[in-house]
């Protein structure tokens, strides 16, 4: 039986909720799986946040954009201390 691939913790939309354990996006897994495949690359990382946040923003209007904007890139100064 060939091995399953682990889950991916990709963004459900329109509500950006995780597919895989069910926390906002991106869930904790996901935020330390992005800085380990791009840890030679936080601009990357960056980018990709702001293309999210920019999908997001249109979507989680309830929210607002800097509730969003807090969301997508609020952890990483947390997790580079």
């Amino acid at each position: 039986m060939p091995e399953q691939a682990p889950p991916e913790h990709t963004p459900r939309r329109p509500d950006w909720i995780c597919r895989d354990c069910q926390e906002p996006w991106p869930c904790p897994t996901r935020q330390a799986m992005l800085l380990d495949e791009r840890r030679d690359q936080p601009v990357a990382v960056v980018l990709y946040l702001a293309g999210c946040y920019q999908e997001a923003s249109t979507q989680l209007t309830d929210l607002g954009p800097d509730a969003v904007y807090d969301r997508m890139f609020g952890w990483l100064g947390a997790r580079s201390k």
